[in-house]
């Protein structure tokens, strides 16, 4: 998988490869979001939903809601693909939400984008926001109410009490609201995406769907964009989970199969790049959590590596373990030195239990504070320590001119990963920019010749309406001419009669 990523990305082969995914997806019949009645009901006119596939409200004489359901038998995995409701559908939202049993909505875009209503409100906020504490849908008979409101980095989740007038029955829905993906766009990082997927992973609302609880409902505006990466990001992170394995899965057949219920799932080839890259850093963080659940016994460690081998860990790895929240950010990593004066840099010599706090994507890779330092293990208690993971020097084996020196080996290579870490991100961010800069540069080359292709026009049309003009005088003075002559040669013709 990391090979073929690297195909595409050194090869440039992402929008070639898109193109030939496009053109390969099948399509199927959507004849009921066709029809009249139903038009206005659908956001956008081109992203309809599979009449195979679609979701059947069962209350009303009505049935139709743009939404489809996806399944991904290999990773036991169902969800419900939806359009951000718009203010005529917001009671025909929650009423699928009611009947399809689901537990957690994701909603995964912003109610405005580039100036633009990409979804309508369907939810109250509370009067601590200076809105309602429930909202009444009449049209299907439910009522939703605010129960709570929590913010994080990335993300805000709410839960509402969602209640049915008619039967008097309520439940508690999880609403979980990513913030920082722009429309046509990726989010920030894939460690922000990864913490939220992780986020909703542990809510148990993508897992255990039978009877008694349904799919979960996911939407961004069309509900194939944002959507469609998302349900491709988790389905492939728990089949790798499922088989041990990363090679195990092709994620350009996941994607089509599951192009199958919903049309156009994952609307760009940046997109499906994206998709490519949390679903290996996900994957590289549950081979490194598993390896901490079962861990190599020390026997085996000791005959693998010597006791004076100083262990380190990448930024990357780093990045990851963060992201789904197995390192606990409180914790102390520092040690203690007995018999040496050795000082470690803390952007340098880490073990596998201390990380970087890596949170922002803005933060400079050397500003780094804190010093850390190195235990000293002495060869007699080495198996009697528990810490598996503890970095382990002898003085009696290694002397201090030697272990200097590997140190500063070590201290260079893990620094020159953090530059080339922090070099690559810079270089996406400049490429990123630069490739706006051209495409605004495009815009306003077009712009500048469709004016002078209208100012053009508008000259030829002066030009032929004066030659009309001309034209006309001109005929009109030879007629006047040739009257005026006609008249003359009559009148010397009468002339001449008389004079004879």
């Amino acid at each position: 998988m990391e090979a073929e990523f690297h195909d595409y990305e050194n090869n440039e082969k992402w929008r070639k490869i898109f193109k030939n995914m496009n053109s390969m997806s099948q399509i199927f019949s959507s004849k009921e979001s066709r029809k009249i009645e139903n038009k206005p009901l659908n956001r956008y006119t081109d992203v309809v939903p599979y009449d195979k596939t679609r979701v059947k409200l069962e209350r009303y004489n009505f049935n139709y809601i743009n939404a489809s359901h996806v399944a991904v038998p290999l990773a036991n995995r169902r969800y419900i693909l939806t359009q951000g409701p718009l203010p005529n559908t917001s009671g025909h939202f929650w009423l699928m939400v009611w009947e399809q049993k689901s537990r957690a909505i994701l909603m995964l875009n912003n109610l405005i984008e580039c100036g633009n209503i990409k979804c309508h409100k369907y939810w109250p906020d509370g009067q601590n926001r200076n809105d309602v504490d429930e909202l009444f849908f009449d049209d299907v008979g439910l009522k939703v109410k605010v129960k709570s409101v929590e913010k994080f980095n990335f993300y805000i989740l709410r839960t509402f009490i969602l209640s049915d007038l008619l039967t008097e029955t309520s439940k508690e829905i999880l609403h979980f609201h990513y913030t920082s993906w722009p429309d046509f766009d990726l989010p920030r990082s894939c460690d922000s995406f990864l913490e939220f997927l992780s986020a909703v992973r542990q809510s148990g609302c993508l897992d255990n769907i039978d009877e008694q609880h349904g799919p979960p409902v996911i939407h961004c505006s069309a509900g194939i964009g944002r959507s469609g990466t998302f349900v491709l990001v988790d389905s492939c992170l728990v089949m790798i989970e499922k088989n041990k394995c990363r090679d195990s899965i092709n994620i350009i057949d996941v994607l089509l199969d599951i192009r199958t219920y919903r049309m156009g799932l994952i609307q760009t080839s940046d997109q499906l790049r994206f998709s490519f890259m949390a679903i290996i850093e996900g994957s590289k963080q549950m081979i490194n959590n598993d390896e901490m659940k079962h861990p190599i016994p020390q026997q085996q460690q000791q005959k693998q590596q010597p006791t004076n081998n100083i262990k380190t860990n990448t930024s990357s790895n780093v990045k990851i373990k963060r992201s789904f929240g197995i390192v606990d950010d409180n914790e102390d990593y520092s040690a203690n030195i007995d018999d040496t004066n050795i000082v470690f840099n803390h952007d340098t010599i880490l073990s596998d239990n201390n990380v970087i706090n890596d949170s922002s994507d803005d933060q400079d890779d050397d500003d780094y504070e804190e010093l850390i330092n190195e235990e000293v293990v002495d060869d007699n208690d080495v198996d009697d320590d528990d810490n598996q993971n503890a970095v382990r020097t002898t003085n009696s084996t290694l002397p201090n001119n030697e272990l200097s020196s590997k140190i500063d080996n070590t201290n260079d290579k893990n620094h020159n990963d953090i530059d080339d870490d922090g070099l690559l991100i810079r270089q996406r961010k400049k490429e990123r920019e630069e490739k706006r800069r051209k495409t605004m540069e495009t815009i306003q080359r077009i712009k500048r010749k469709q004016k002078e292709m209208e100012e053009r026009l508008m000259f030829y049309q002066k030009i032929n309406k004066y030659f009309k003009t001309f034209s006309f005088c001109f005929g009109v003075a030879i007629c006047i001419g040739l009257a005026i002559y006609f008249k003359k040669q009559n009148d010397e013709n009468f002339s001449i009669v008389d004079k004879l």
